[in-house]
C-alpha cells in the first residue's frame, strides 16, 4: 500500500480542507454524505470533532464506524430516503456526485437539509484536469469528459467541468458562495503515487501545483463548490 502521506487523493482532501476552512463552522452541526472507508471522514473530524455520516454501503459503513468510534453517527441507506427534522450548518459531498446517478435529486435532498444559512461543501474529479486533456491529446480517451472503463469500474456515471457541476447545483436550487480547484494536475493519479514514493516528485512540487491552481482552477485535480439555499 502506498503510505498515506503519499497518496495523492488523501493530498487532494487536504487541499479542499484548506479551500473549505474559512466557510467551516467547528461547532455546527455537520453531515458527510459517502464516506467510503472514512479517509475524508478522519480530515473532516480534525476540523469539527464531530460528524454525522450517512453512506449506502453497510460494509464502508461499518469500516468507518470501527475507525473513528463515537465521533460519527451513522444512518445507512440513501441520502434521498433519509427522514430526519435535523438541519446542518455544513454538509460535504466529496468525490461522491459523480458516483450518483440522479445528482440533481440528491443535490435537491442535501438542500433541504441545510439551516438557511448553512453550506454544502461539493468536491469532484475535474473533466478537464490537465493530465486529462493530455490522455486526449495521446489518443487514451476521446474526450475530457469521457468516462473512462476504469471509472466505470469504480462505479463513476460521469465526469464533471465547473460548468457542469454550477449547472447541476443551480437545477437543484442551490446557489455559488465560493468555487475553484486544488492542485494543478500533471500526471494520473497513480503516475503521482509512484512518484511521490520514488521521489521523483516530491511534496513541495505538489505543493506548487496546488498554488498554481489558484490562477488555473481549469486544469485542477478536482474543482468544487461551496454552496448555500437560494
Amino acid at each position: 500500500m502506498t503510505p498515506y502521506a503519499y497518496d495523492f487523493d488523501w493530498m487532494i482532501r487536504r487541499a479542499l480542507i484548506q479551500r473549505w476552512r474559512p466557510f467551516l463552522k467547528p461547532q455546527g452541526a455537520s453531515l458527510e454524505v459517502g464516506c467510503y472507508m472514512g479517509d475524508m471522514t478522519g480530515l473532516l473530524l480534525e476540523e469539527l470533532g464531530q460528524l454525522d455520516v450517512a453512506e449506502m454501503n453497510p460494509d464502508w459503513a461499518r469500516a468507518v464506524s470501527e475507525r473513528h468510534g463515537d465521533k460519527v453517527t451513522l444512518t445507512i441507506g440513501k441520502i434521498e430516503d433519509l427522514v430526519t427534522d435535523k438541519r446542518y450548518d455544513q454538509i460535504f459531498l466529496v468525490h461522491t456526485l459523480e458516483h450518483i446517478d440522479n445528482p440533481v435529486e440528491v443535490l435537491q435532498a442535501l438542500r433541504q437539509l441545510l439551516t438557511p444559512t448553512g453550506h454544502l461543501f461539493v468536491a469532484v474529479p475535474n473533466a478537464l484536469a490537465l493530465s486529462r486533456q493530455l490522455a486526449v491529446g495521446m489518443g487514451l480517451i476521446s474526450h475530457p469528459e469521457a468516462v473512462t472503463e476504469a471509472e466505470k469500474v469504480h462505479g463513476h456515471w460521469r465526469t464533471y467541468t465547473q460548468q457542469t457541476l454550477n449547472a447541476d447545483l443551480h437545477a437543484a436550487g442551490l446557489v455559488n458562495r465560493a468555487e475553484g480547484g486544488v492542485i494543478l494536475k500533471t500526471l494520473s493519479n497513480g503516475q503521482f503515487d509512484k512518484a511521490l514514493a520514488s521521489d521523483i516528485v516530491s511534496k513541495e512540487y505538489v505543493a506548487a501545483c496546488d498554488q498554481l491552481s489558484l490562477q488555473y482552477p481549469e486544469l485542477s485535480a478536482s474543482v468544487y463548490s461551496v454552496c448555500g439555499q437560494a
